[in-house]
């Protein structure tokens, strides 16, 4: 019987694919540098993964910029081939990862302080999907930050107690008023969700 790389290591499939997710060349802030010989393009990605190019203007475009007349041909050939990698590999991860986020929502699933911190806070990737999702500690709702730090319903700064387990907020568990105000909060950031998190069709079971 074929033996899982997740049993070899004594943890669930869910914490391997965790642990999965590459970070090769992005810097600390979750993007890449692309180099054009005499000037570079900075490629960021957004809450569901869907790389960027960053321009002059603080725009994003979505398609790699034209060479200019002094850029070098060989680095602008090398990162075009970067790019075209890069839009494919991450389309790939973000399916999966997405996947896993809506899946943790209804399953209940929960992280540490600490895998919450490593998995969806410092990631380099995955700090971005981390952006788009409404978290709950167990007691309080947050969202994280463009700063990385985290921010209830009053846009005050929160610290999930040490001991708490943090998951995906589910709507079915929230008050209405509460899910309203974080669709309010969402937009009025212009936040757009990985997942039909807080737009999600919601079921009354006593009606």
């Amino acid at each position: 019987m074929a033996i899982s790389a997740a049993a070899v290591r004594g943890v669930t499939k869910e914490d391997l694919e965790d642990d999965l997710a590459p970070t090769a060349m992005l810097d600390e802030d979750g993007a890449l540098t692309l180099d054009f010989g005499p000037r570079k393009v900075r490629v960021g990605f957004d809450e569901k993964l869907e790389p960027y190019v960053q321009i002059e203007d603080g725009a994003r475009a979505r398609a790699m910029p034209p060479a200019r007349k002094g850029d070098d041909e060989a680095p602008v050939a090398r990162a075009k081939v970067i790019w075209s990698d890069v839009k494919e590999d991450v389309n790939v991860i973000a399916a999966r990862r997405i996947r896993a986020l809506g899946q943790a929502m209804v399953d209940g699933r929960t992280w540490s302080v600490d895998r919450f911190r490593t998995v969806w806070l410092e990631h380099r990737l995955m700090k971005h999907l981390g952006r788009g999702v409404l978290w709950t500690d167990g007691t309080t709702c947050f969202r994280v930050a463009e700063d990385g730090t985290l921010s209830n319903e009053d846009d005050a700064e929160h610290a999930i107690p040490t001991d708490a387990k943090t998951g995906v907020a589910h709507p079915l568990r929230m008050p209405k008023e509460e899910v309203d105000r974080w669709r309010t909060i969402f937009a009025d950031y212009e936040i757009v969700q990985p997942f039909a998190q807080l737009e999600r069709r919601l079921v009354d079971v006593a009606a």
